[in-house]
């Protein structure tokens, strides 16, 4: 088998794994939507609902039950650890209490998080201010340094050509529209079978336009291996003669096949990517398709135990003696809000 043969058939091998890992990516982000929007966002909306509920009855709490001033701060405490993280929206009816209890514990908590202590600091509000403005500083220079790089390569792009690159680049230009007509050729053989009224009765016209459509398709997206796959169905060619493709025309074929190969790597990555943007998942998070359903399976068992826990602290919250015993047991930091 001759080198060219070999690239071809590494080739091949490799876009078709390519393909079966683009169709299980696409599979697996089917699946983790559906189950996203069947059965973790509805936990979600539920223990949004109970977070607001166990807020007002903790406000209520100290409205009518007689609490020490160590129990209300406790709950002050609560309450704004519950409500961290809130807009507006989510918080809903329970933003009187929020406000009037995050007023109430502002004070002892300030040292401990910026986050609650209030209305923001002017000091840090500049702070964030004066930030921004460096950011947007190193940006304008390294946009300068960008650019200058880019007039530098443009300007060694732009000169005098030696006679072997410019005799490189003809060739490499020839090569590239002798790829592109090999693809245009078999195109056309199929055209040419493929074409219904050539059909010998309606049920062979049926066929014939279904293949027609998936060779149009290919040929859109200069898909050599299915427009080959094609004339093998249609038998203007069979297997041996797919192996004894001429060197020359085996050397275009490939340089096409590279293009796919590369073409179908950087589909895979944005798909990735796209994934990874829609639903928070940094980088540092190793993802395969098989593995997004676990991880997904993960976040809704975890939502599942918050649901069961503010159920159970909205049940505590029914009576004086059992808020008092929780309360007493409760150290800030340890308690699970989402």
């Amino acid at each position: 088998m001759s080198e060219a043969q070999q690239t071809f058939n590494t080739l091949s091998r490799k876009i078709e794994q390519q393909r079966a890992q683009l169709a299980a990516w696409e599979t697996a982000i089917g699946q983790f939507r559906q189950k996203y929007v069947h059965e973790l966002l509805p936990l979600f909306e539920q223990s949004l609902a109970l977070r607001r509920a166990l807020i007002l009855a903790l406000d209520e709490a100290v409205a009518h039950w007689d609490l020490t001033g160590r129990e209300v701060k406790t709950v002050d405490a609560l309450i704004v650890s519950l409500a961290e993280g809130l807009s507006d929206e989510e918080a809903g009816d329970a933003q009187p209490a929020i406000a009037r209890r995050h007023g109430e514990a502002a004070a002892q908590l300030a040292p401990q998080s910026a986050a609650l202590s209030g209305p923001p600091n002017l000091d840090e509000a500049s702070e964030a201010d004066l930030l921004q403005q460096i950011q947007a500083q190193v940006d304008a220079m390294q946009a300068e340094l960008d650019a200058q790089a880019a007039a530098r390569a443009a300007k060694r792009s732009g000169r005098q050509k030696t006679l072997r690159q410019q005799a490189r680049a003809s060739r490499d230009a020839l090569e590239t529209k002798q790829a592109s007509l090999s693809v245009r050729e078999v195109y056309r053989k199929l055209v040419s079978v493929l074409h219904p009224d050539r059909a010998a009765n309606p049920d062979e016209a049926l066929r014939k336009t279904v293949l027609m459509q998936q060779a149009n398709e290919a040929y859109e997206k200069n898909d050599l291996l299915q427009l080959l796959a094609l004339q093998l169905a249609v038998e203007q060619i069979d297997q041996t003669a797919l192996l004894n493709i001429g060197e020359s025309r085996l050397e275009h074929y490939n340089r096409v096949l590279v293009e796919q190969l590369a073409e179908l790597t950087r589909e895979i990555r944005h798909v990735e990517a796209e994934f990874r943007r829609q639903f928070g998942i940094p980088s540092s998070t190793g993802l395969a398709p098989g593995k997004l359903l676990r991880l997904l399976t993960k976040d809704v068992v975890t939502m599942q135990q918050v649901v069961f826990q503010y159920k159970n602290d909205l049940l505590v919250c029914a009576s004086a003696d059992k808020l008092k015993a929780w309360l007493r047991q409760f150290q800030p930091g340890q308690y699970m809000a989402l």
